[in-house]
């Protein structure tokens, strides 16, 4: 079993450089570490994001009018920087666009529910057989005393998995409490000896040190004024070795079956700003040679679309028929876009519009010019390509390694 004086130091050699930075007061940095690690963030939207006011903004084709799809913005507002184009919700990523790289056309085959749906988008899987992909690396690349630093519940497919929560974590430093806590959740674990979990219940209680610096940098927050949440417990968890892989839930009224106009756009421009906030935060934090934001991969996903065109209730359907994803951080090819979707009008179809991912071809790795080779990009493939940004960790296998990846993700 590892020693407290062992844990302590490799916990060191886990978390980010704390030197000296211009941006936070000098006390709240650490020593550098001799190996920064690859740290992971899932960030997760529930309710389904209409597309084309975020990541894959649309110009009406030629013949196509409002009953095919509906768009409440003019072409002039679409915003072109660092390689991608962005719908008005998603303007706030404008100043990160350098550093992103969005996945439009994600194939997500059928509405089976947004439960099942959200769970196959960050596991690869509909099956219940594998945890989201924090979780999956969390197996595979070992955790902090923290586990998954989270601010809901981690999909776990009922493999065993460490979470700690954003929530206590701000609690417990606002009282000045959180090494305690970390020591009191050992109370709530059934371990047996000689098992893996053994040496997470010893890494909980020597995580005290850990505890301690997190609550620092909490407070450093707050000295300067920021209004701290979710994001600034994850960003602290990550920072002082307390965690490596994280999932952020954030929540808007994006389920518009009814009143979509402005409400959903309203809704939507919320999440993007959330995520700014969020890149921005870890583009403050000194990490390594670079900043946090360097050391750590993003994903953020939501379950499906919405159908192109407006129901009788003036609202938008769910669509699984095409998605978008944003990645960024470290390990992506950035500031460009991959795959695509496409209208397929009333006058096509002899009935509803549809707006659908357009094929691609692995083989060629580029959109399928025709039908031989022809697939799409499934959520399985993200979740491949997130192996290989990893380096394919032994153990982490959510999907089959025959799974292709999406090789222009890749950096």
């Amino acid at each position: 079993m590892m020693k407290r004086r062992e844990f302590v130091s490799h916990a060191t050699k886990m978390g980010c450089a704390y030197a000296v930075a211009t941006t936070l007061p000098r006390w709240a940095w650490a020593a550098a570490p001799t190996e920064t690690p690859h740290y992971f963030v899932l960030v997760r939207t529930f309710g389904g994001m209409d597309v084309t006011l975020g990541l894959d903004p649309q110009i009406l084709v030629p013949g196509a009018d409002e009953k095919d799809m509906f768009v409440e913005y003019r072409p002039d507002e679409i915003t072109e920087t660092g390689g991608l184009r962005l719908a008005p919700a998603a303007k706030s990523l404008a100043t990160h666009a350098a550093d992103c790289l969005i996945v439009n056309g994600v194939m997500m085959r059928r509405d089976a529910g947004h439960e099942v749906n959200s769970a196959y988008m960050i596991s690869g899987r509909g099956d219940a057989k594998a945890a989201s992909v924090p979780g999956e690396l969390s197996l595979a690349r070992g955790e902090g005393p923290f586990g998954i630093m989270s601010s809901s519940g981690v999909y776990s497919a009922g493999k065993p998995i460490s979470v700690s929560s954003t929530q206590d974590l701000l609690v417990q430093a606002e009282g000045e409490n959180l090494p305690n806590w970390v020591e009191e959740r050992l109370e709530f674990l059934a371990v047996e000896k000689g098992t893996p979990l053994e040496l997470a219940e010893q890494q909980l209680v020597n995580g005290k040190e850990i505890a301690l610096a997190a609550q620092k940098m909490v407070e450093g927050f707050k000295k300067e004024g920021q209004t701290v949440d979710a994001r600034h417990a994850i960003a602290a968890a990550l920072s002082v070795g307390g965690s490596r892989h994280a999932q952020l839930d954030l929540s808007a009224s994006l389920d518009t079956h009814s009143n979509h106009a402005t409400t959903h756009l309203q809704a939507q421009t919320q999440i993007w700003e959330g995520v700014a906030g969020l890149f921005w935060l870890f583009k403050r934090i000194p990490c390594g040679e670079g900043s946090l934001f360097d050391h750590t991969t993003f994903m953020v996903a939501s379950e499906w679309s919405r159908t192109p065109y407006l129901n009788a209730a003036k609202g938008k359907d769910h669509n699984p028929f095409t998605n978008s994803v944003l990645f960024a951080g470290k390990g992506i090819r950035k500031g460009m876009v991959v795959g695509k979707s496409r209208l397929v009008t009333r006058k096509q179809t002899g009935t509803l519009a549809d707006h659908i991912a357009a094929p691609w071809n692995y083989r060629e790795q580029a959109i399928a010019q025709g039908p031989q080779g022809a697939s799409f990009i499934y959520p399985e493939n993200l979740v491949r390509t997130l192996g290989e940004i990893f380096g394919n960790p032994e153990g982490f296998h959510p999907v089959p390694s025959s799974v292709p990846f999406v090789a222009p993700i890749l950096k």
